[in-house]
């Protein structure tokens, strides 16, 4: 759809909306870096978050979390719009879509038999094998503000579809060298994201973490069917996990050093949703019993050179990963 259509128009509306970023005292946008990419691209097409948010103010919201994979928020309709409040709901396309029911129109024509949530997953598929992280949008009208204490599930149905949005960051080269000076050093990284499992992929590759273009990647729910014996199994050949939660986290973890990867062999894990190609990138690794801690970016979190509870060495570096090596050499060094 082009600027000027009305369905482009509410897509960027509910990106502006269903956001947490906010306007710094500089005039540039602080927050997460996709919120704020989400922000400024919606400001660029006219539509000013402040300004959204003086005529759609804000009552009430839904935090993301890594189950549901979405955040919803809910605003007092504008006065174009009568009585009543608009929800809108952000998050990955296979939690979002099949809550979806029609495709959102301006006269609200769309009949429900014209959705085919397969399709669009198929488009969101499409995009996310490109390397892009892929968002779905959708809304909802309520006569009423909901209870705060009805659940999720209850507010998030029967949703109008307002459409995909895809974010790309591409690989910085530096990134990409950083990775074989790990390979280099006999270090493995292993990356561990939130992101769609074909965005992890087509990521991991152009960094040179997997070379085969169909590398196998591990999903959360993959996980979910595992014990712990079963999935240290799979660790040993796996290098791309996705759509995982902080608790996965630390089960691959524990399967690798189950399995003797965590000794001579490093593991590189980012958190949740920010690789070392993002501008913004802050990754935080936690290695229990003594292995090895990466923090990637000027606003890392892995602020102790020891973890005084994992014992754990961390060792910052800029954005791109550049000084890995030079803190970690000597731990690895000791270690062989």
């Amino acid at each position: 759809a082009g600027a000027g259509d009305p369905a482009h128009q509410a897509l960027l509306e509910a990106a502006a909306l269903c956001n947490d970023a906010t306007v710094g005292s500089d005039g540039g946008w602080l927050g997460d870096p996709t919120e704020t990419a989400l922000a400024d691209v919606a400001a660029r097409a006219g539509l000013r978050k402040p300004e959204l948010e003086a005529r759609w103010p804000r009552a009430m919201e839904l935090p993301f979390d890594s189950v549901r994979k979405r955040m919803s928020t809910l605003h007092r309709a504008a006065a174009s719009e009568g009585d009543g409040f608009v929800a809108y709901t952000k998050g990955a396309p296979e939690s979002v879509l099949p809550l979806c029911t029609r495709l959102w129109s301006a006269d609200g024509a769309a009949a429900p038999a014209t959705f085919h949530a397969a399709s669009w997953l198929a488009r969101a598929e499409a995009l996310a094998a490109q390397g892009l992280r892929v968002l779905a949008l959708a809304r909802r009208s309520h006569a009423s503000l909901p209870d705060p204490s009805t659940e999720p599930a209850a507010l998030e149905r029967e949703l109008c579809l307002l459409g995909l949005i895809g974010l790309i960051d591409p690989p910085r080269p530096e990134a990409a060298a950083a990775v074989r000076e790990c390979l280099d050093a006999g270090m493995k990284p292993v990356m561990i994201t939130g992101d769609h499992p074909a965005t992890a992929r087509a990521i991991a590759q152009r960094l040179g973490i997997v070379t085969a273009p169909q590398a196998r990647v591990l999903t959360g729910q993959d996980l979910a069917t595992l014990d712990d014996a079963a999935l240290q199994q799979q660790v040993t050949d796996v290098r791309v996990y996705a759509r995982v939660d902080p608790a996965q986290k630390i089960r691959i973890v524990q399967a690798l050093q189950a399995r003797g990867q965590m000794n001579g062999q490093k593991s590189l894990n980012p958190d949740s949703s920010r690789f070392g190609y993002r501008t913004s990138a802050t990754y935080i690794d936690q290695y229990l019993d003594g292995t090895l801690g990466v923090a990637i970016g000027v606003s890392s979190t892995f602020a102790p050179s020891q973890n005084e509870r994992y014992n754990a060495w961390g060792f910052p570096t800029d954005a791109n990963g550049n000084y890995i090596l030079g803190g970690a050499k000597p731990y690895v060094q000791s270690n062989q």
